[in-house]
């Protein structure tokens, strides 16, 4: 079972607390990420992904076992944590198909190269359904099908671990829906964890959900117990 550990994890940027003591285990399923903007969602995810200087960072963070508070992003990756931002970042110049084969360079400690990362990139396109798209530039999709040719670029790399940044912002209500969907499956394989300000989809993809604001966690618990917490609906969800 896919584990990933937070263990009172404190981020200070000069005189500012982005995290402050924050603690969760996640594993296998899809676990959400709430709170108003700036409550420390995406620094969260850079914390985990190795984007904040490890000078900033107090705490722990454990990975099926493996301390990787202080490892270097590419290691993280190679590890098996892949991820998304909230912007897009694709490279137009690419193909679909090469996008995606990018995402499978440097996986699990070994290089691959040529036809082995097309390979694999093939493979992630088709299991999103993505495959009449491969030889496209980014510029001719729409934005929908950009942002889940960014995940299929996380999947080319095989990982055990996807954290999505907001996959779902910008999307109109049938992508959505076909996001949700996409989102149930994948969790049925993988860890996902999905940082979202849609209340609905996270309430009806997460298996667990953590609250944050102003850097603290407020609360975890099912989408039925997190609707219901009075300090959530405080701080974020106001009134029924």
């Amino acid at each position: 079972m896919t584990t990933l550990s937070v263990d009172s994890l404190s981020i200070q940027f000069g005189g500012v607390s982005a995290l402050t003591d924050i603690s969760f285990e996640m594993t296998t399923g899809v676990t959400g990420v709430i709170g108003p903007n700036g409550a420390g969602k995406s620094t969260l995810f850079n914390s985990i992904t190795g984007l904040v200087p490890t000078a900033k960072r107090k705490g722990r963070v454990t990975f099926n076992g493996a301390d990787i508070t202080h490892s270097r992003t590419e290691h993280v990756a190679r590890m098996g944590i892949r991820r998304t931002f909230q912007n897009i970042k694709l490279f137009p110049e690419l193909t679909v198909l090469e996008n995606v084969a990018v995402g499978a360079l440097n996986t699990n400690s070994r290089m691959v190269r040529g036809n082995a990362a097309k390979a694999a990139a093939s493979q992630a396109l088709e299991e999103l359904g993505l495959t009449k798209s491969a030889k496209l530039r980014p510029s001719q999709l729409t934005y929908a099908t950009q942002r889940q040719v960014e995940i299929a670029r996380c999947l080319a790399a095989d990982p055990s671990v996807v954290l999505l940044d907001e996959p779902a912002a910008g999307m109109h209500a049938d992508d959505r829906e076909a996001l949700g969907n996409l989102i149930v499956q994948l969790g049925k394989r993988l860890l996902l964890v999905l940082v979202e300000h849609d209340v609905g989809l996270v309430s009806k993809v997460c298996d667990e959900i953590i609250v944050l604001d102003f850097g603290k966690k407020i609360a975890a618990g099912t989408p039925a117990e997190i609707r219901s917490n009075p300090e959530v609906i405080r701080a974020y969800l106001g009134k029924a």
